[in-house]
């Protein structure tokens, strides 16, 4: 095992640890309250789970929220690299609609489809750019264990390859994995969520597809002093898709109620560590839930 590899697995370890302990030290809290992880929110109209940012084609390798809801949402994902020694840069940018449905509290569907996807890079002699569709996905999650403080779901997404981009190949790809949310206090302010799954692409061309997969991990805390606001942190850590290490990447958002069920989302993914050149990822988005 790699120097790389094992602290990889030793941040995902202690990271899993913390939200289990973060969980158990709190048992004694709220014993009065009757209620459900999944019922413990500070308010309906705030987002919460993992950060909406990722840096994998789609919104692959962003894992799945726990607690499923029914909402619909637009918004923009972007990323950049900046490779100074190499001379070289690029950036992209794209704007997508959302839609999830959950029924019987246990089930969701969900989709999501970029429908402008732009990019541009620039080395010492060329430079280009390109637009076109981009990527679309759908999953499903089924909660399978919901206690008073623990809600445990397997979830699964499947990327179709309808990105136009690339004029010779598609990418398509699919994830599998267990997502957890521990919410310890009745208020909803605070919560740990965490998902650890799989992840497989190939691109679907004249030549081989060119499959690879890796592993995925992710655990974040969200605390929300008040109804209007959630202020959230995660640790993700990608392996095996592209090297030993993908990437290891803390990523931060800012959730905002801003009218009854409607909220926004500003999040922002720095990698720092790994064979991944992204050097920032950034979302915003508009939700409404009902």
């Amino acid at each position: 095992m790699t120097r790389a590899e094992a602290t990889a697995r030793a941040l995902v370890a202690s990271s899993l640890l913390l939200a289990i302990w973060c969980g158990t030290a709190t048992a004694g809290a709220d014993e009065s309250d009757d209620k459900l992880a999944c019922d413990r929110t500070r308010h309906l109209g705030l987002l919460d789970g993992p950060a909406l940012i990722g840096i994998a084609e789609g919104d692959l390798g962003m894992g799945h929220r726990a607690c499923p809801r029914s909402e619909v949402a637009i918004g923009v994902r972007g990323g950049a690299i900046i490779d100074l020694p190499a001379f070289y840069g690029a950036f992209g940018i794209t704007t997508h609609v959302d839609g999830s449905f959950a029924f019987k509290k246990r089930f969701e569907v969900s989709a999501s489809l970029e429908i402008v996807d732009y990019q541009y890079a620039q080395n010492t002699s060329i430079k280009g750019n390109s637009v076109g569709l981009g990527d679309l996905s759908l999953a499903a999650s089924v909660i399978a264990y919901h206690g008073r403080k623990l809600a445990i779901t397997p979830y699964g997404r499947v990327l179709f390859p309808t990105n136009t981009i690339a004029a010779n190949e598609r990418t398509f790809g699919g994830e599998v994995g267990l997502a957890a949310e521990v919410r310890p206090l009745a208020s909803g302010r605070l919560a740990v969520s965490g998902f650890l799954g799989g992840v497989m692409t190939g691109a679907a061309s004249a030549g081989p597809a060119f499959l690879r997969g890796g592993a995925i991990g992710s655990v974040g805390l969200q605390y929300s002093p008040w109804i209007w606001l959630g202020i959230a942190a995660n640790l993700s850590v990608s392996l095996g898709q592209r090297a030993v290490l993908d990437h290891i990447a803390p990523s931060g958002a800012l959730r905002f109620r801003l009218w009854r069920t409607l909220s926004l989302e500003l999040a922002v993914l720095v990698p720092v560590a790994g064979a991944d050149r992204h050097d920032l990822a950034f979302g915003l988005g508009i939700h409404y839930r009902f």
